[in-house]
């Protein structure tokens, strides 16, 4: 193992209009893997829709990224850039062992891959959970274990906002580990040493460096994280509007610069709003005798397993204490085998009785997370992790 060529002169002009036009949207500072011995499994902290790009500058090398699925049915743009780099795709919400065998026969033959072991941008601010796998992948692979840390981007691209706001995102090395290294130390080392590099906490580093996150209709589509008013603790009744977030109860705040919550009574961070929320579901299920929770107006689509789209409809969404249930299909907990979320608000659930996967799209302000934390809180974690 050693140091590769970075392929083509087209390949290297690409990564320099890249890092340009990066730079210019976002301030960005991207430490490089240069010296990295290859091949490598690189992996990287969550913050942005634009990670990729940032993976790629720091890498300065050509890197197979892990893809969801959902990239297969974008637009002609997205289309050619999977035809173009080939990556590795991925079905968010599943145990993902098809896409593992896929990143160890990549690694071991000598190509270097990128992936976002969270599986998800962060909602609240902080690093997903880490699925314990991702150790024994990175193990397994035989290649060199990079550990990239991304900061700024929580507040620079909001995964609810649909504006960008000019701030600062930096992009540092936390840890090389040699596959000799790596061979010396238990899954559970390995996991440890994985958490630690990739742990975010977007307040804490505003605490420490506060820097001004600029935009317009900085609130917007806020309440596709937030669903439960921080005064009266209702779901579903925050509005959003340019940079304010109000509800009927007469709560009225101001999403600043800085990430900040700010009532006239109170400032909060979004992070400390989806600890109360989550709560709010927790007790809900503990004290609820009713059979019902929420619903929304959706879009239901059935993906086949051919990756086509095979019937949609405009239904009710409804969450049950045992179910959901779209129009006249009913989904119960016990069957479904993956759930998560994509984009802003992209509910996927598999099932093991539909061939495919089911989608769940509302409007941009539809809330997804309500009912990903329903499941959770009801069947546990040990599927859909953020």
């Amino acid at each position: 193992m050693g140091k590769k060529k970075s392929g083509g002169i087209l390949y290297r002009l690409l990564l320099r209009l890249t890092k340009f036009v990066m730079h210019i949207l976002f301030k960005s500072d991207i430490e490089t893997l240069e010296d990295v011995p290859q091949p490598f499994l690189l992996l990287s902290n969550h913050t942005t829709d634009f990670d990729c790009a940032f993976i790629a500058v720091a890498a300065q090398t050509r890197v197979s990224f892990v893809a969801t699925e959902n990239l297969l049915r974008m637009g002609s743009i997205v289309r050619f850039a999977v035809k173009a780099f080939d990556p590795i795709i991925h079905y968010k919400g599943t145990m993902g062992l098809a896409t593992s065998k896929h990143i160890i026969k990549s690694v071991r033959g000598g190509k270097n891959v990128a992936l976002f072991p969270e599986g998800n941008r962060s909602f609240n601010g902080l690093t997903c959970p880490i699925a314990p796998a991702t150790a024994k992948l990175a193990r397994i692979c035989q290649g060199t274990l990079v550990t990239y840390k991304l900061e700024g981007g929580y507040f620079s691209s909001p995964r609810w906002a649909s504006s960008l706001r000019k701030g600062r995102i930096t992009g540092r090395i936390a840890g090389i580990y040699s596959p000799e290294t790596l061979k010396k130390m238990s899954p559970e080392e390995i996991q440890k040493i994985i958490e630690n590099d990739l742990q975010t906490d977007a307040y804490e580093e505003q605490h420490d460096h506060p820097t001004a996150f600029r935009g317009k209709k900085r609130a917007e589509h806020i309440e596709s994280t937030i669903f439960m008013c921080p005064a009266c603790e209702k779901i579903g009744s925050l509005k959003s509007n340019g940079n304010f977030m109000t509800c009927d109860c007469g709560f009225k705040a101001e999403y600043d610069e800085y990430g900040m919550i700010n009532s006239s009574q109170q400032s909060y961070t979004i992070t400390e709003l989806d600890q109360k929320q989550r709560n709010k579901i927790e007790t809900l299920c503990k004290e609820n005798g009713e059979d019902f929770f929420f619903e929304d107006k959706v879009s239901f689509q059935l993906i086949n397993e051919n990756h086509e789209l095979e019937k949609t409809e405009t239904v009710v969404l409804n969450a049950y204490r045992d179910r959901f249930s779209a129009g006249e299909t009913v989904i119960p907990f016990e069957k479904i085998t993956g759930i998560g979320i994509n984009q802003r608000n992209l509910l996927l659930i598999h099932t093991s009785d539909i061939s495919g996967h089911c989608e769940v799209r509302g409007e941009a302000a539809f809330n997804a997370l309500k009912y990903l934390y329903l499941y959770r809180t009801i069947c546990g974690s040990r599927n859909g992790l953020l």
